[in-house]
């Protein structure tokens, strides 16, 4: 369900502050069983709280065994494996705790990047939980044996079908088939029996960001940070979300924590570089992507970023570069394509030019700058398809009754008000674009968000009528039908068709996947 109106790439005190809090409060208050505390804020969810009782528990009572295998999972929680390991050693002869903290050794271990370690801690303590299926199916996906991460999952749950760690390994499985349905039912049975479980709950803000409820994600991932002051990953997540609310100065203070406490950080820079970059400060963003060198270099957004740094600079041959290797990756990108083609153009390769501007010129929503560069390439080559252009891009500078009321509601669509997107296309409708495939396509979306399979299908196929060519008007048409029957064989034509004409779209490969 893509939005075809060109979209815009879009504060907490730090961790410091919390700490001391938190240490200033532990040493005015120390309470006269640690232990005991801590098991209470552990059950609560303050992991910083519980680390620093354990600490003082375990001064007291270095033996305490109870509280050795809390402080190893509070150390794991807070992604300390090395220090979580050295815990859970200390009880490899204790009979009572010896087995389960085996099972999270080996995951400590496999949270260290060691799997050698972690599959012969799991093979020594014979694989008997949910645990150490779980450790062991993540393992297997990290060596790259997909067929043994999938027995192994099926295996434990069909051994331990309630085990937690199994049931987050099974919702992550829907996710990656795309059953949004099926993975935010598990997670929130996982939630609700064990409410502070992080990567539950990362799963889950990522399922209902996947989905557009950028809302119900936010409340996932400021709770991971609740729990972990220094989980990047919830935190480049908020930093996304508030660039799709457009509220620039929350994104500007998400990044600026990432980078206090993780300076460098590929991802972290990435979201400066581009957030400097949609500024207009490309010698900002320029400094910025070259402070990473090339360690990122597979990583296809910053591919992407590069090549339109490059271009931006007139570098041209460099830009060629960079954003060939983007699309090589498997990358998509109508600004992407833009930038190469008039690379090429401008190098004399007008050939290639014209092939890899053709999803461009295809769409509905071509503006106008795409077409008439389309339309001078076409000339170049003695191509018929040049008066078109022309025509098209003509039409395409003519302002629109409904422009304003679009951008309001892509807007809306990217910060995930559905009822609000819907509200707006309904007065573009109105406004004259019911003859619009792109005014037509978009609100066939709201309207899908909204619940509305019925009205999405009716608006969808008449966008389809008006552009029938256009890969995500055809996807659009062809998701909407699948919700409605998920056996729909016209709606699974549609999408693959969508996928053959669109191979790099993200969302159709999804629809794809779906389906599948």
């Amino acid at each position: 369900m893509k939005n075809l109106v060109k979209s815009r790439s879009h504060a907490l005190l730090t961790a410091t502050v919390g700490t001391l809090l938190v240490l200033t409060a532990a040493c005015d208050n120390t309470p006269s069983d640690p232990y005991a505390a801590a098991v209470e804020a552990s059950e609560e969810g303050d992991l910083q709280a519980a680390r620093l009782l354990l600490r003082q528990a375990l001064d007291a009572s270095p033996e305490n065994a109870d509280a050795i295998l809390l402080y190893g999972k509070t150390q794991l929680a807070l992604e300390n494996p090395e220090g979580a390991a050295e815990e859970f050693k200390k009880l490899a002869n204790n009979p009572a705790l010896s087995a389960e903290a085996g099972d999270l050794l080996a995951k400590a271990y496999l949270q260290s990047g060691n799997t050698k370690l972690a599959f012969e801690t799991l093979e020594a303590g014979g694989m008997k939980s949910g645990l150490a299926y779980a450790v062991a199916v993540v393992a297997h996906l990290s060596e790259g044996e997909a067929d043994k991460a999938v027995t192994a999952l099926d295996q434990g749950l069909e051994k331990y079908p309630q085990s937690i760690d199994l049931k987050v390994l099974d919702a992550k499985r829907a996710y990656d088939r795309r059953d949004v349905s099926g993975a935010r039912s598990l997670l929130t049975e996982v939630l609700e029996a064990e409410p502070h479980l992080i990567e539950a709950r990362l799963l889950l803000g990522r399922v209902e960001m996947n989905d557009r409820e950028l809302e119900p994600a936010k409340t996932q991932f400021e709770e991971v940070v609740r729990l972990n002051p220094w989980n990047l990953p919830a935190m480049l997540s908020l930093a996304a979300i508030a660039r799709d609310q457009n509220d620039e100065q929350g994104a500007e203070d998400w990044i600026n924590r990432t980078k206090e406490i993780a300076p460098g950080h590929p991802i972290g820079t990435y979201f400066a570089a581009q957030m400097a970059y949609d500024a207009g400060n490309v010698d900002q963003a320029h400094i910025l992507v070259q402070s990473l060198g090339t360690k990122s270099a597979e990583f296809p957004a910053l591919r992407l970023l590069r090549g339109m740094i490059s271009a931006q600079r007139g570098q041209t041959h460099t830009a060629i570069s960079e954003l060939e290797r983007f699309f090589r990756l498997g990358g998509d990108n109508t600004a992407g394509r833009i930038a190469l083609a008039q690379q090429y153009s401008a190098t004399g390769a007008d050939q290639k030019a014209w092939t890899i501007l053709q999803p461009v010129l295809q769409s509905a929503n071509a503006n106008a700058g795409a077409l008439a560069l389309g339309a001078t390439i076409a000339g170049k080559l003695g191509r018929s398809e040049q008066a078109n252009l022309m025509q098209r891009a003509e039409q395409a500078q003519s302002a629109d009754p409904f422009a304003a009321a679009m951008v309001k509601a892509g807007e809306a669509m990217r910060a995930g008000k559905w009822a609000e997107a819907d509200a707006l296309y309904q007065d573009a409708l109105k406004a004259g674009g019911s003859n619009s495939p792109v005014v037509l396509n978009n609100a066939a979306n709201a309207r899908l968000k909204t619940g509305d399979t019925e009205g999405a299908v009716t608006l969808a196929r008449k966008a389809f009528e008006l552009a029938p060519n256009d890969p995500i008007i055809m996807d659009t048409l062809g998701w909407s039908l699948v919700q409605i029957d998920k056996q729909s064989s016209e709606g699974r034509d549609l999408i693959r068709k969508a996928q053959q004409l669109a191979p790099g779209n993200k969302e159709i490969k999804e629809h794809l996947i779906a389906i599948s």
